[in-house]
């Protein structure tokens, strides 16, 4: 069922691949440079329309299959579900249509993005978080140890909805970094 990797790296793609073979997932890797492929808004904010080279696609809608560990990784989908271009490092696009590609991204994947920690109350096995974001002031629920996670310089807070909260260390402010370290 798992398949063992030895000190490799599943995520590692070679530049002259036009497929990768992942497990049970195909990944299809475009044949041009990324700084090629033209990315426009679509109809939908949620959606874009591709040029790569000759070829070209409309409506598709972006997706990030690992938000937290691989957040440049991008699978365009069409309006079946079916899988047919993947961006492995999407911020090598061009400035304009990195913008349009975050947009939608944004807009499909809600990450939470966390400018200060304001205060922390824990309440039994619950904490309850007073953040300040980039929307906004919120408040947002974790129970339990285990639905705050440390990846890198990120903390990643899960709340009981599945909702995610990213908060990036290296963003913090001094008093906020000082409020997470006496309580995680």
């Amino acid at each position: 069922m798992f398949q063992e990797y030895n000190d490799e790296n599943p995520f590692k793609f070679e530049d002259d691949l036009s497929k990768t073979d992942l497990g049970d997932v195909t990944v299809r890797l475009p044949g041009v440079d990324l700084r090629l492929i033209t990315v426009k808004q679509s109809a939908r904010m949620s959606r874009v329309d591709v040029v790569a080279g000759t070829d070209s696609w409309s409506d598709l809608q972006p997706r990030l299959p690992y938000p937290l560990s691989h957040p440049e990784l991008v699978i365009l989908e069409d309006r079946n579900g079916r899988e047919v271009l993947v961006l492995r490092d999407f911020s090598q696009l061009l400035d304009e249509s990195k913008e349009v590609l975050e947009k939608a991204v944004r807009s499909n994947t809600y990450i939470l993005e966390v400018k200060a920690v304001e205060k922390i109350a824990i309440k039994g096995d619950e904490l309850e978080w007073y953040l300040e974001t980039r929307d906004g002031k919120a408040v947002v629920n974790t129970r339990g140890r285990r639905n705050v996670i440390m990846i890198d310089h990120r903390v990643i807070l899960v709340d009981p909805y599945d909702n995610l909260s990213e908060i990036d260390l290296k963003k913090m402010d001094k008093n906020s970094v000082k409020i997470l370290n006496r309580t995680i």
